[in-house]
């Protein structure tokens, strides 16, 4: 949950592909674009990226339909339940498709049985991020503090059961702190209130936190990810504190999907085109 979080298109329906293989045409109508979470979040904006390039090889719009809250359960049964016509695709993420089920007793929707993987798109190193004004420079002049005053400190995340929330809860019990957390229903909530002062500390993902850790507003206490940007030198997570293994939505067992569109779209020049941005967009400083 980590260093690997795997972002990847799911097909909205298992039937859907064996339809589109036999159609030469496809698409001949907007496409639908789900994305299990609120506006803003890493998830979302490579959405966009995807919808646009996509949008451009295909001559139809891609029209991306943000259906956030419940842990991404809401997004992912929206998908589940559309036609098996090919025109609704899903963002998956760890979250939905590796950390739901495995901490939920029950979902409305079977991660292997009810989606066709098509390709990843990208991986989300997470960081932990504080204001410039805290006296915090690093994760142990972190963990020091929150030994000193257990449960003063808080934390906030988008959302329960996320990789977001996991990770901090992983933390905490790593390092042996108690740190308060905070849910938000999505990270632009999260961000917004640490820029106030409301929370002391985030767990998140970069993209919705870089602006501000450019601008100098938000600074960058460690991050989960093997490869660094320049705007984040200096916070590789301590290994101490990392798990033996990351978790990533690849770490599912693998369905055959049929033969014939998906396998085209995955390695069609729009989607390596938006994948190849959404690199690009996220090494950005």
């Amino acid at each position: 949950m980590f260093s690997r979080i795997a972002r990847a298109v799911v097909a909205g329906a298992l039937l859907a592909f064996g339809t589109m293989a036999a159609a030469q045409q496809y698409p001949t109508k907007p496409v639908r674009l789900i994305v299990p979470f609120p506006a803003g979040q890493a998830t979302d904006l490579a959405a966009r990226l995807i919808a646009e390039a996509l949008g451009k090889e295909w001559g139809q719009s891609v029209v991306v339909e943000n259906i956030g809250g419940g842990a991404g359960i809401p997004g992912m049964v929206a998908a589940k339940n559309a036609p098996a016509d090919g025109y609704t695709l899903a963002m998956g993420t760890s979250a939905v498709l590796v950390v739901n089920p495995a901490i939920m007793s029950t979902i409305p929707y079977d991660p292997l049985n009810d989606f066709v993987l098509i390709g990843p798109v990208f991986r989300n190193p997470l960081i932990i991020v504080a204001t410039e004004k805290s006296p915090y420079r690093s994760v142990k002049d972190l963990v020091e503090a929150a030994k000193k005053t257990p449960g003063k400190l808080n934390w906030g995340y988008p959302g329960a059961g996320t990789t977001q929330h996991l990770t901090g809860e992983l933390f905490k019990q790593v390092a042996g702190v108690d740190i308060q957390g905070v849910m938000y229903k999505g990270s632009a909530a999260a961000v917004q209130d640490l820029l106030g002062g409301q929370i002391e500390l985030s767990v998140d993902g970069i993209g919705p936190n870089l602006p501000h850790i450019k601008s100098g507003k938000l600074r960058a206490l460690a991050s989960t990810g093997e490869r660094y940007r320049s705007s984040l030198r200096n916070t590789a997570m301590p290994s101490s504190m990392l798990p033996a293994r990351s978790a990533s939505a690849r770490d599912r067992p693998r369905r055959r999907h049929p033969a014939g569109c998906a396998g085209r779209r995955s390695t069609s020049s729009g989607a390596a085109a938006s994948r190849r941005r959404c690199r690009a967009r996220s090494a950005a400083g």
